[in-house]
């Protein structure tokens, strides 16, 4: 039995700022499953089931993003 196939698309943007000759400020932006598409998991495989053959439950997470601030000196 073959079930659904899986694909995820994550995205990091990093900017990166000099405020003085060695303070560095680095501010981030990460998004988990970018297009906030749902993954499931395989089917039911137990035979007599009441769900056999039938996919209940989701695999991933919806979207997540995250911000963060780094200070380097």
């Amino acid at each position: 039995m073959r079930g659904p196939g899986q694909a995820n698309c994550d995205f990091s943007l990093f900017k990166s700022y000099t405020v003085r000759e060695h303070w560095r400020v680095q501010f981030r932006v990460a998004v988990f499953n970018l297009t906030n598409t749902p993954l499931f998991n395989g089917m039911n495989t137990t035979f007599g089931s009441a769900t056999f053959g039938q996919i209940t439950n989701q695999a991933n997470y919806p979207r997540i993003v995250q911000f963060g601030a780094r200070l380097s000196y």
